[in-house]
């Protein structure tokens, strides 16, 4: 019932949340589709300390995986299964195919060529998280008049009579613009 209704100041935290805690959901969905296996890992020539491994459809930013991320990977047995034991690593570079990965000292040291991986890509939920964080700090704050302006907090103010000179003198020419950097600088566009 909560998605169906429309967002209003007394719904927007609940409502809001929840679609953030679905799209993540769906973000954890997605990722698994580019998971790898039978796969393998060779020794940069750069830095020996780490493994590349080649990832299918990064130029085309699928999967989406930046400097920083981290992934975990498996070793395959000879009959195809995976062992238990999981090994996270650390992109440390990421190219047109290739991306650079650190493992700790237990994975590197059983690492020979050709070995077989299986692969699996997680996201960053720091973007998530730092979203969370935004809804919680709006409700703590009280912005409701920034997140839902009225007619009485915007367009009950009369126009600032200012005479600005602008550094980009075509501006000059575009009412709607000079109105805005009008308001914005007289700030009689508070709260919006």
């Amino acid at each position: 019932a909560l998605l169906d209704s429309d967002l209003t100041v007394t719904n927007h935290k609940e409502k809001l949340s929840l679609l953030m805690h679905v799209e993540e959901l769906q973000m954890e969905v997605d990722i698994r589709k580019y998971d790898l296996t039978h796969t393998t890992m060779t020794v940069c020539t750069h830095n020996k300390k780490l493994l590349s491994l080649k990832v299918p459809g990064l130029a085309e930013n699928r999967p989406s995986v930046l400097k920083g991320d981290h992934l975990f990977v498996r070793i395959q047995r000879a009959d195809g299964r995976s062992e238990d034991k999981e090994y996270k690593g650390y992109v440390h570079d990421v190219g047109l195919s290739h991306v650079h990965i650190g493992f700790g000292a237990k994975l590197r040291d059983q690492f020979i060529p050709n070995m077989k991986f299986s692969v699996r890509f997680t996201f960053n939920r720091l973007p998530v998280k730092n979203e969370h964080r935004a809804l919680e700090l709006s409700v703590e704050h009280q912005l409701n008049s920034l997140l839902f302006p009225t007619v009485d907090d915007t367009s009950s103010r009369q126009s600032p009579q200012l005479q600005l000179r602008f550094y980009d003198r075509k501006l000059e020419a575009n009412l709607e613009q000079v109105l805005a950097v009008q308001h914005m600088v007289a700030g009689t566009s508070r709260p919006a």
